[in-house]
């Protein structure tokens, strides 16, 4: 029996073509000819061209994955089977080669690519449809003979030359055994194809093939007494071929944009080799889900006017706003952008908005923005000379203790304004100089301390404290803007910040960070240099990376720094290394880039770079400085050649973009490749630019491993949890459920509810994951399969994890 493996996958793989080809058995297979030419022309055109692309499809080249997935599925006795004749090499219990049965399948692919020098197998099956006489069919016949020949003859070497005389004596003779067994145990009315369960379909051996096979190898055989027979192993070792080209045909109706799981079965049906019905396609689910993280902040304000920023999340797009302006609707608008006017002045005003969906749904309300327009100018001197002793009205001092309060998710900021005329600037050719009156900065604090201890904020709210200095729209290109400090020391120990406005960039820089630059610092200095000419710095950016697969476009140029002021009057650079994050944001308005692909990197000279922000809210891109320096708005298009054509690409390329996820040193990215617990949580704390924390131990597992300090970040973020026995399992692989369960924690207090019973498999959902499960739902971050699956035991994919975390990072 040694080498009939090799012998009966050649015919395990004619069951799957036997529907397409039979046809050319000839006139002495009339039977299963006629049969055939019936069902095919049961088809219709459209079936046949999908019965085509099905076909290629399952003979497609690389078959890495789908036959290590196979083979994981044997037993000991089965691997054995195809280690013995020559289809894999074991080492240890291990597959370490499989280059035997990808050879045969390659086989395969050069007679449909023609590359043996006869017709192709597309080519035979229209002879088939064509042939109308003995001669024409009988030539037909040849013509497959030689292509299984050939099939034979590029199995490996030794079960070429193993002696199969008991069953022919040439190639040739061989080959018409091949299809006199098929004739034999592929009879009409035996069914190959049926629906896995799980949203695919599966090619498999008849009921009786085992039987069959070995009764018709026994009438085959030249010599009775030495009739091959086959058990158990070798069903499952022929069984291999089978699920390879499953896969491929699965792989291809989930790549087709036109063919669907219920077009092909239909088509096996009307071949008459599927088993059972074809299943119902489950039901399309209708999108339900209202947007979230609805807000709306302040932009600006005047005397009559207030401009308003709406922001919120959906999948399927945001259609429009409805503005309320103290509990009345005032507007609706498409735009993330909306100016109240005709408002009168030193009036409070309190907006709050909803969000529509394309799909009609409409979200909850925002938290409430309440606004103070400003005041009038104050009145001109007055008169002279008037008697009775009346004397002029003095005009209304700058700074009466207006503030304003903005809620968000995560804060509540309180601001106060430093009033315009409080801001005095000086120019000289292409340089600007600005200085900020010191008793306005006085009023400004005592206003922020005040306001601060009114401010109420809710569980896991941050109450930050603003002094805004807008210097408006400034053409020079290198401003510098001097802020006195004395009095700002006096808010040391809160959460609070200078807010710095200059025309499309914001600066907020901590009072940490001003205050830490010592006793005798009486100013800061805070430079901003534009720079228009990046012409070389995009040059030498791009000489520092791979350009087949990254490509560079700088779009816009700014430098940071910052100088103090010493009692004595001298001026010298300050320490940036900041004890707080500096946050900076750049109007992305008139800027044609794509948000996807769109950064902020800070620049050495030599042209290396490292990206330090990427978040697109609002048109607005922001970043968390560690220092200043020279920072660059860059559309960075990253391309991985074995991603580009993947379902997910849009994703990875975006995160890969944002660095979130990295490619390897390769180039690629092997999106479908499993991904560990360690890997996914570093994923979670980039995605949300979570500031790294060092170790601390706490898992008996991760002492000195690559991703100790995320883990670490993680847990310190209520991310992640242990296991009860100590242990992390960074390097364990992923189900969906874990998976879930951490972004669920990640966007905690930012979720709704959904009733998890709309997936079929809910049951399968384990307890302990039902929570997590249904906030990484609620929130957009995970869905279920086409088949309406959760499928919580899943391992997950590079492409998948991607996918998750860039939507995690658009929230």
């Amino acid at each position: 029996m040694r080498k009939l493996v090799a012998f009966l996958l050649i015919i395990a793989m004619s069951c799957a073509y036997i529907p397409a080809y039979s046809g050319a058995y000839a006139a002495d297979y009339s039977p299963q000819v006629s049969q055939l030419k019936d069902k095919l022309e049961s088809l219709d055109s459209g079936e046949l061209v999908d019965l085509l692309v099905m076909l290629e499809g399952m003979v497609s080249s690389d078959y890495t994955e789908e036959i290590v997935a196979a083979l994981e599925q044997l037993d000991q006795g089965a691997l054995e089977e195809l280690e013995e004749n020559g289809f894999i090499v074991m080492s240890g219990g291990d597959v370490t080669n499989h280059s035997g049965i990808a050879n045969v399948l390659d086989a395969v692919t050069d007679v449909i690519e023609g590359n043996y020098g006869g017709s192709s197998l597309y080519d035979l099956l229209g002879d088939i449809e064509n042939a109308d006489s003995e001669a024409e069919i009988e030539s037909v016949k040849q013509d497959v003979l030689d292509a299984y020949e050939y099939i034979m003859d590029s199995l490996p070497t030794e079960v070429v030359d193993y002696d199969f005389s008991n069953y022919g004596e040439t190639l040739r003779d061989k080959a018409q055994v091949l299809l006199e067994m098929a004739k034999l145990v592929y009879t009409d009315g035996d069914t190959c194809v049926r629906a896995d369960g799980n949203g695919g379909l599966e090619i498999f051996l008849p009921e009786s093939y085992i039987e069959s096979a070995n009764d018709a190898l026994f009438e085959l055989a030249t010599d009775k007494g030495k009739a091959m027979e086959l058990g158990s192993d070798h069903e499952q070792a022929i069984g291999v071929f089978l699920s390879v080209m499953s896969q491929k045909i699965n792989e291809t109706i989930e790549g087709s944009e036109s063919m669907t799981l219920t077009d092909v079965l239909t088509i096996a049906q009307k071949l008459g080799v599927l088993e059972g019905e074809i299943p119902q396609d489950p039901p399309v689910e209708e999108d339900t889900v209202a947007p979230t993280g609805v807000t709306v902040t302040l932009d600006s304000k005047t005397t009559t006017t207030v401009k308003l920023n709406l922001s919120a999340q959906d999948e399927s797009g945001i259609a429009k706003y409805h503005v309320y302006r103290d509990g009345a609707k005032v507007n609706e608008t498409a735009s993330s952008t909306w100016t109240d006017t005709g408002l009168a002045a030193s009036t409070t005003y309190t907006y709050k908005i909803t969000a529509e969906d394309t799909k009609g749904n409409l979200s909850g309300f925002s938290s409430e923005l309440s606004v103070k327009t400003d005041a009038e100018p104050a009145a001109g001197g007055g008169g002279g000379g008037g008697g009775g002793g009346g004397g002029d009205i003095p005009p209304e001092t700058p700074g009466t203790g207006d503030t304003d309060t903005n809620t968000t998710e995560d804060r509540v900021e309180v601001s106060t304004d430093v009033p315009e005329e409080a801001v005095n600037i000086e120019t000289n050719g292409n340089n600007a100089n600005v200085s900020v009156d010191a008793d306005e900065i006085g009023k400004q604090v005592e206003n922020l301390i005040a306001a601060l201890e009114d401010a109420v904020a809710e569980e896991g709210q941050e109450k930050v404290g603003q002094i805004v200095i807008d210097i408006g729209d400034i053409k020079q290109d290198n401003v510098q803007l001097s802020i006195p400090v004395e009095d700002l020391k006096k808010v040391e120990g809160a959460s609070a910040e200078v807010v710095v406005k200059m025309g499309d960039v914001q600066v907020s820089l901590p009072l940490e960070n001003i205050i830490s630059q010592g006793e005798a610092t009486t100013g800061i200095t805070l430079e901003i240099k534009t720079v228009n000419e990046f012409g070389e710095m995009q040059k030498k950016m791009q000489d520092k990376t791979n350009e087949s697969v990254e490509k560079i476009n700088v779009f816009k140029v700014v430098s940071f720094e910052l100088y103090k002021t010493t009692q004595e009057g001298d001026k010298e650079k300050a320490d940036s290394s900041f004890k707080s994050r500096v946050r900076v944001e750049i109007d992305m308005e008139g800027l044609n880039v794509d948000d996807d692909k769109t950064v902020l990197v800070n620049v050495k000279d030599d042209g290396s770079f490292e990206v330090v922000g990427g978040k697109i809210k609002n048109n607005k891109l922001s970043a968390k400085l560690k220092h200043f320096s020279s920072y660059a708005v860059v559309e960075r298009t990253v391309e991985l050649p074995d991603a580009v054509s993947h379902w997910a690409n849009k994703n990875i390329a975006s995160m890969a973009s944002k660095d979130v996820v990295r490619g390897y040193a390769d180039g690629t990215f092997k999106p479908e490749s499993r991904v560990t617990r360690a890997e996914f949580a570093k994923l979670v704390v980039t995605a949300m630019e979570l500031d790294t924390e060092s170790y601390e131990g706490g898992f008996d597992d991760l002492d000195g491993h690559w991703a100790a300090d995320y883990v670490q970040t993680a847990k310190s973020s209520g991310i992640i949890n242990g296991y009860a026995d100590g242990t992390f399992k960074p390097d364990g692989e992923i189900t969906r459920a874990e998976m879930a369960a951490m972004l669920s924690r990640a966007v905690a207090g930012k979720t709704g509810s959904v009733d998890l019973a709309q997936f079929a498999d809910s049951h399968k959902i384990p307890a302990w994951a039902s929570k997590g499960v249904q906030g990484a739902v609620a929130a957009e971050l995970m869905k279920g399969d086409t088949n309406g699956k959760f499928n919580p035991e899943k391992l997950t994919t590079r492409a998948e994890s991607a996918t998750v975390v860039y939507r995690l990072f658009n929230k």
